[in-house]
């Protein structure tokens, strides 16, 4: 018992220095919107048919700087890896830049992503706070999100985004659990 404890202390000690720089991800759904006028022909329309459900995960890292010392404005480079998945079509990357900006006197962030050098994903959205720092948590609101073909844009969408928990959390919670049952039912002799 002695032993659980000292690990526990120990646990809860080092996780907050070792959660400071964690990667975190965001996963958006939704399903494949408006066309986008003038439409130009692209080699994505049949792989990107109106009403088809699409999934975007991107991961991120929370400890990359602020490339942009405006104030008012943040503008990251954290995308480690990201995945758009809709129908037979997958396409993944390793970069994407979040801005963080104000807009109608509020804040809004934009992430764009880069996916082969033909498509391009713009996920937008409305955020609460004033401050211009890395949003580690999603947007609490509906979403947008533009595809574009090299500069065109395609097709638009809503979006919903959701915060994947990370490891750190889930190992605390899974602790917490194993204690409460042990306590429970661990005692009877």
């Amino acid at each position: 018992m002695r032993r659980l404890t000292l690990f526990l202390c120990l646990s809860l000690l080092l996780l907050p220095r070792i959660a400071a720089a964690a990667p975190f991800t965001w996963i958006a759904t939704g399903n494949i919107g408006a066309t986008t006028p003038p439409v130009p022909v692209t080699p994505f329309d049949a792989l990107l048919p109106l009403g088809q459900s699409f999934i975007l995960s991107v991961t991120m890292e929370s400890s990359v700087p602020d490339l942009e010392p405006n104030p008012t404005i943040g503008s990251y480079q954290p995308v480690t890896a990201a995945t758009f998945t809709s129908g037979s079509l997958f396409v993944s990357t390793t970069t994407g830049t979040l801005l963080n900006f104000e807009a109608n006197g509020g804040r809004a962030i934009e992430l764009g992503l880069d996916f082969t050098g033909l498509l391009h994903l713009n996920l937008a959205s409305v955020i609460t706070g004033m401050s211009d720092a890395l949003p580690l948590l999603p947007p609490p609101g509906p979403a947008s999100l533009d595809f574009l073909y090299l500069t065109f844009p395609f097709r638009h969408s809503s979006a919903t985004i959701q915060a994947v928990p990370e490891p750190g959390t889930l190992t605390l919670l899974g602790i917490g659990l194993t204690a409460v049952l042990r306590r429970r039912f661990g005692r009877s002799k």
